[in-house]
This record gives C-alpha cells, sequence and structure tokens, in this order.
C-alpha cells in the first residue's frame, strides 16, 4: 500500500471516529424532537378535548332546562345531539395517550346519555313530571362530570409536566453521554494519528541518520532499514541500499587504484 493510500485510510479512521460523536449527538436530539412533538400534540389534543366536552356539558345543561320549559321539539334533538356529540370527543379522547384520565368519565357520559334519551321520550308522552323529575338526577350528574373533567385536566397537566421533567433528564444525559463520546474519540483520534505519524516518521528517521552515515564515510547499509515495505518508503530504502553498496564498490576501487598508482 503505498503512502497516499495510507494516509488517506488513515484520515478517513480519523473522520469516522470524531463523526461517531455527532451521529450519537443527532440520535440524541432526533429522540427529544419527537418527544417534544409528541407530547405537544397530545397534550393540545388533551386539552382541546376537555374543552370541548366541557362546552357540551355546558349547552346539555342550558338546552335540557329549556327542553322541559318549552317543550320545544328542536331542544329535545339539540339535547340529543349534544348528549352523542359528548359520547364522541369522549371516545376520542379515551382513544388518545391520556385516555387513561378520561376512563372514569366512561359511566357519567353513558349516564348522561340514557338520562336524555329518557327525558326525550317523557317530553314526547307529554309526561312533564316525569321529565323533570329525571331532570334531577341528571343535573347531578352534569356536575359530577364538570368535577371530573377538571380532575383530569389536572392529570394532563402532571403528565406533561413529567414528560418535561423527563425530556429535560435526556437533555442531560445526553449532553454527558455526547461529551464522554466526545473525550473517547478524541483519545482515539489521537492515537490513531500517532500510530499513522510513527509508522511513517520512523523509518524516515532511521533512513536519515543511514544517509548521514553515508555520508561520514561509512558505506555499509544498516540493517533496521525498511527494505520489506511495499510503499515508497520501501523503495527509497532498496535505492539508498543500492546506493550505498555501488559507494562501497567504488570506494574499493578507488583504493586498488590508487595501490596500484602508488
Amino acid at each position: 500500500m503505498s503512502l497516499r493510500a495510507k494516509l488517506v485510510w488513515g484520515f478517513a479512521a480519523v473522520t469516522l471516529v470524531l463523526l461517531v460523536p455527532s451521529l450519537f449527538a443527532a440520535s440524541r436530539l432526533a429522540r427529544l424532537r419527537d418527544l417534544a412533538v409528541e407530547g405537544r400534540s397530545g397534550h393540545a389534543a388533551a386539552v382541546a378535548g376537555i374543552g370541548r366536552m366541557q362546552a357540551l356539558l355546558a349547552e346539555l345543561n342550558r338546552v335540557e332546562r329549556s327542553f322541559i320549559v318549552t317543550g320545544d321539539g328542536r331542544l329535545g334533538a339539540a339535547a340529543a345531539a349534544a348528549s352523542d356529540s359528548l359520547g364522541a370527543v369522549h371516545g376520542r379522547f379515551a382513544s388518545s395517550p391520556y385516555g387513561e384520565l378520561g376512563m372514569s368519565l366512561e359511566a357519567i357520559v353513558d349516564d348522561l346519555g340514557v338520562r336524555t334519551t329518557r327525558i326525550a321520550e317523557h317530553m314526547a308522552a307529554d309526561s312533564v313530571v316525569l321529565a323533570t323529575a329525571e331532570l334531577q338526577p341528571l343535573l347531578g350528574r352534569l356536575a359530577a362530570a364538570e368535577a371530573q373533567l377538571a380532575a383530569v385536566a389536572e392529570g394532563v397537566d402532571a403528565v406533561a409536566r413529567r414528560d418535561i421533567e423527563r425530556a429535560d433528564a435526556m437533555t442531560e444525559a445526553a449532553w454527558v453521554q455526547t461529551l464522554i463520546a466526545v473525550a473517547v474519540a478524541l483519545v482515539w483520534s489521537v492515537l490513531l494519528a500517532s500510530l499513522i505519524t510513527h509508522s511513517l516518521t520512523s523509518p524516515l528517521r532511521r533512513l536519515s541518520r543511514g544517509m548521514a552515515h553515508v555520508a561520514d564515510g561509512g558505506f555499509d547499509t544498516p540493517s533496521d532499514l525498511p527494505y520489506d515495505r511495499r510503499d515508497e518508503v520501501g523503495e527509497l530504502s532498496t535505492s539508498f541500499r543500492t546506493m550505498a553498496r555501488r559507494l562501497a564498490d567504488l570506494d574499493r576501487t578507488k583504493s586498488e587504484f590508487f595501490g596500484i598508482v602508488s
């Protein structure tokens, strides 16, 4: 492998090691973003559902009172529509992430639907007395539903606060983990860079000492040079050995020539 290839692979390894903390931090940020989006959308839907149910309870209260007083069939239809809408909104709330908090409302909502139907039947039979008698329990259930909705709203806020605390804890943990990952990556990068630098500079230093030795007149080639390396350093070492041997031959030829001349 050539020096260029080794340098490229070395830089790629260092880059990969340094990239790991970045990818880890990005994954933690993506998880936090998902939690934030999930919590925000779930909390907003829950608050909207609670507000809608409160409005329907108030509407049902108003319409039922007016229906019994006036006997207007349109008000009876409006009461039935409000009761049906209340059941539908509660059903959607029950299927949300906060559905467990609204389970206590299920029996109340069902009972309100039953009593609304009874009042409509009594009014259709011109039994205002029975309808009025049915109104009092209905008003009690409406008050219980409103109180329960207030408790559900508090529960939703508590869950939202808990999610925020969990997100804060995850943020702090991700920060610490990212710092640790960066520190480990830096250590590995330094080690890799040191190994790469040593593998390149160590044979060059030995080759430099061998050249200095030849310059001083010693033509014996050092045995610790990387002659077996299959890169530019190995080729340079082999060329240096060949040069030193030829210089040694020339030096012997010179000595023999001067001996003959003498």
